[in-house]
């Protein structure tokens, strides 16, 4: 199979946790063994707005709109996305933020240096593959970027904007994918053999 436009997709929440997936405040062990350790070695990472709409929902209770991302400190507007302030805090106590699905917020997008050591993450992931649907549930711009690192030697990882932090997409280059590909194999925490995410 092609994988230019087939990114990886791992699985960073395990069956248990995401049951508590729709809270909004809760601490997974992905922010702390995944996300926190790949914002320290980013070049730059962006939060894309969200597209959510209050609608009415079962037994009249409305469902929240997209989240006003101007209230977070560490962002700042950056030609029609938010850029994330590395050197601020930016998880904890943001689970929030992360956290979020349904189109509350965009995808987040984090790039990261071609030479970035993954195998300490890997043992956190729950399952990996390679996924069909790369533009389902993710902010048009965000994949758009993601691309366009993937082409200048760098890596993306982005969280959907659809299914918070369930899944994360990695974009890299061919040669780059095959060997985080190869790392997953005996790495990824359910050692399961790679299938295709279609959906």
């Amino acid at each position: 199979m092609n994988t230019k436009y087939c990114p990886l997709v791992f699985t960073i929440l395990s069956d248990r946790e995401r049951m508590f997936q729709d809270i909004d405040i809760y601490k997974f062990k992905a922010h702390n063994e995944i996300i926190k350790p790949m914002l320290a070695a980013a070049k730059q990472a962006f939060v894309f707005k969200g597209t959510a709409e209050p609608l009415e929902g079962a037994f009249g209770h409305m469902t929240p709109p997209a989240m006003d991302l101007s209230q977070f400190k560490f962002l700042f507007w950056d030609k029609g996305k938010y850029q994330v302030n590395l050197d601020q805090e930016c998880v904890i106590g943001y689970e929030h933020l992360w956290n979020a699905s349904g189109y509350r917020r965009g995808s987040i997008v984090i790039i990261l240096p071609y030479e970035y050591n993954f195998p300490p993450l890997l043992p956190h992931c729950y399952d990996f593959g390679l996924t069909e649907t790369p533009n389902m549930g993710q902010s048009p711009g965000a994949v758009k970027m993601c691309r366009r690192i993937r082409d200048m030697d760098s890596i993306a990882a982005m969280f959907s904007s659809s299914n918070g932090i369930e899944y994360m997409e990695v974009y890299a280059s061919d040669n780059k994918t095959e060997e985080i590909e190869n790392l997953a194999v005996k790495l990824c925490g359910s050692n399961l053999e790679r299938r295709l995410f279609n959906s």
